[in-house]
Formats: C-alpha cells, sequence, structure tokens
C-alpha cells in the first residue's frame, strides 16, 4: 500500500493559511479504581488520537489524550486511575485553502501535540493530586508508541 505524503511547499503553504484562534476543553473525566493490593509501581499507559473537521472559514482539530495508571503483577493488571480529555483547537482560515489528510498527519506530529499536550500535563497534574495520589508530571513532549 502507497503511503500518501504531502510536499513541504504544500504543507507551508496550508500551514501560512489557518490561525489558531481558540483552544477549549471539549470533555473530561477522571476515575480513581479500587485496588485489592497497596503499594508498588504504576506504569502510565498514554495514547492520543485526532479528529478533524473543517468548513471554509475555520478547521477544528479535536485531541483526545487517554492516560491509565496500571498496576502488573504477578501476571495481573490492575487499573489504578483513568484520566481522559477531549481539547478542541479552532484554526481561522486566513485564505482559502483545503486542509487535506495528508496535511494533518504531519501537523499531528509537529504542531497539534505541541500545543494542545501541555493542557493535558496541567489536567493531570491537577486530578492526580485531587485523587490522592504523590505528585505526577508527565513529560514535556508526548511520545506515541
Amino acid at each position: 500500500m502507497k503511503k500518501e505524503t504531502i510536499s513541504p511547499e504544500e504543507y507551508s503553504n496550508i500551514l501560512s493559511s489557518i490561525s489558531l484562534s481558540q483552544i477549549l476543553l471539549n470533555d473530561c473525566s477522571a476515575k480513581k479504581h479500587e485496588v485489592k493490593s497497596k503499594g508498588g509501581a504504576i506504569d502510565l499507559d498514554i495514547s492520543m488520537k485526532l479528529g478533524f473537521d473543517q468548513n471554509a472559514s475555520e478547521v477544528s482539530f479535536i485531541t483526545t489524550y487517554k492516560l491509565e495508571g496500571v498496576k502488573r503483577s504477578e501476571g495481573t493488571d490492575e487499573k489504578v486511575f483513568t484520566i481522559t480529555t477531549s481539547f478542541l483547537l479552532s484554526y481561522m482560515k486566513t485564505k482559502e485553502v483545503e486542509v487535506t489528510k495528508e496535511f494533518v498527519n504531519v501537523f499531528k506530529n509537529n504542531s497539534i501535540e505541541l500545543v494542545s499536550w501541555p493542557y493535558f500535563r496541567e489536567f493531570v497534574q491537577n486530578m492526580i493530586s485531587r485523587m490522592g495520589f504523590p505528585p505526577l508530571t508527565l513529560p514535556s513532549k508526548f511520545f506515541s508508541k
């Protein structure tokens, strides 16, 4: 299967035609699960999904992050907490342009994560504290699997 690509010129043209106008918390949830055993290490499983939509004047990206704290011991996985957020990033189109899927694939790894990840990091830090866990600071960059 051929991988679709975008030229640097086309990417630059689209990028220069959009301007970030707002970032909103679209949806969120935080759950502290009941666990049988106390103490021990917790592994962090982080995932991110991206959706986008556009019209003549705007393109919107929705980044959804999910963080699960999982205690792995003796062949069993036990969820300790789950935190999920969804952020809406709205970009105004400053020129008439069609945002392509190829652009989004590159933009996701280069820009969207840089814009939305700090909001998720702050949300996680706040929720972890409110759940009574020791402080947790995520890395400054999202590293996808």
